[in-house]
């Protein structure tokens, strides 16, 4: 009985049964996308610092010229700290030693990779603000 007036009125008796009525594979990406997102709390492409359409973009919202005027001296000034440096050679002595020295299974060379695609996210990012 139940079952029969939560159909009638246009709702779902259980999960499975809401899962199975959407109906494309991007409508279950995109609602999976968001239901982790809010119980993980994960870093979406709005939360990041992009550049579309002329105009620089963080945490959903056009940034203005100040604001991008402050963070590329930031990010100037930032490679320019001999801390830059420190953590580049740091950087690329761990993702090497993690790949050639202790590396024993492809997870091992894979971890080093990983450090190694990290950084070059952050250096990319910081060349693109200079």
């Amino acid at each position: 009985m139940k079952r029969l007036l939560i159909e009638k009125l246009g709702g779902y008796a259980t999960i499975e049964d809401a899962i199975n009525a959407i109906e494309t594979k991007k409508d279950k990406h995109t609602i999976l996308t968001k239901a982790v997102s809010q119980l993980f709390n994960t870093v979406g492409e709005n939360d990041i610092l992009t550049y579309k359409n002329g105009q620089w973009y963080n945490e959903g919202r056009a940034l203005t010229e100040e604001e991008v005027h402050q963070i590329k001296s930031e990010a100037q000034t930032f490679k320019k700290f001999r801390l830059y440096e420190i953590l580049n050679a740091e950087v690329k002595y761990h993702a090497a030693r993690k790949m050639y020295y202790q590396s024993q299974t492809v997870d091992d060379l894979m971890a080093g990779k990983m450090i190694e695609y990290v950084w070059d996210i952050v250096k990319t990012k910081l060349n693109k603000l200079h």
